[in-house]
């Protein structure tokens, strides 16, 4: 779009992290830088706030890396608990995915997929809740 002062402006709106739609604008004085000024605006507002480690395009294995590396106050041997699971049956089964693609039907496949961990049991069950906070946190 065209302005009365000669530049050009582009437009989009974006949802951002925090869930409202906002209207985002750049000016310039050509098209294209106009328009490689809203895409880099875009992307990095994709990127959550604090640093933008972690995105829709993650990988769960990278996501794992800096979950468990991240300070949560948790005891010795929940700590344990959720490097051995982690470590051992989520990430061989999730890891290589996109955080954007994992989804509960994934994740009950997975579970269903690795023959060690009988469901209703104590490792399926452990599975699921390290699973389940792991991706949660990647999406705040």
């Amino acid at each position: 779009m065209s302005m009365p002062s000669g530049q050009i402006q582009a437009r989009a709106k974006f949802r951002d992290v925090d869930g409202r739609v906002r209207l985002v604008a750049k000016h310039g004085r050509s098209r294209a830088a106009v328009e490689r000024a809203l895409k880099l605006e875009l992307a990095n507002r994709q990127s959550p706030a604090g640093g933008g480690a972690i995105a829709a395009s993650t990988r769960v294995s990278e996501l794992a890396v800096l979950w468990l590396d991240a300070p949560h106050g948790w005891s010795t041997g929940t700590e344990r608990t959720y490097r051995s699971v982690i470590g051992n049956p989520v990430v061989p089964a999730l890891g290589e995915l996109r955080v954007r693609e994992v989804t509960t039907g994934v994740v009950s496949r997975a579970l269903a997929a690795n023959q060690k961990l009988e469901p209703g049991s104590s490792r399926a069950s452990a599975f699921a809740a390290a699973a389940l906070a792991l991706l949660s946190s990647g999406c705040r």
